[in-house]
């Protein structure tokens, strides 16, 4: 994948270029990943609360900003399609199952190796996320 480049003051910034801040963005994106799979673990097992859930929101949110910020669509369309789970169950409009859960797990998983430039796993998961929400949702809740 390319880098992310932003014009800033007249200096051309390639943010994959930087070995500091790629660091940094791994290692949030390990750490992200590891609560978004709790979080899935969580639900798989009918823990889910309104906290929980809005703390896992968070996570997805973060990853799908810096992800876009770093040059990596995929990585930040996988935390993008965490959050928005995360964000209509804590709403009430998405019940957290145990299967919703699993799924979860899945993509969650996927999006650390997608540091590696293919990010067919993560595009995979979210495909089965947005089939397992759909079979799920309720337009009458």
């Amino acid at each position: 994948m390319c880098g992310h480049n932003l014009e800033r003051h007249g200096v051309l910034m390639d943010w994959q270029n930087d070995p500091e801040l790629e660091q940094l963005f791994k290692d949030e994106l390990d750490e992200r990943s590891s609560s978004l799979a709790e979080g899935a673990r969580a639900m798989s097992s009918g823990e889910v609360t309104s906290e929980l859930a809005g703390r896992m929101l968070r996570e997805g949110h973060t990853i799908k900003g810096t992800g876009r910020v770093m040059g990596y669509e995929g990585i930040a369309r996988g935390g993008e399609a965490c959050e928005f789970v995360w964000r209509f169950v804590q709403q009430g409009d998405l019940v957290p199952t145990s299967m919703l859960g699993r799924t979860l797990l899945m993509l969650a998983e996927a999006i650390p190796p997608a540091l590696g430039g293919d990010d067919s796993a993560v595009r995979s998961e979210e495909r089965r996320v947005g089939k397992e929400c759909r079979s799920r949702w309720s337009p009458y809740h």
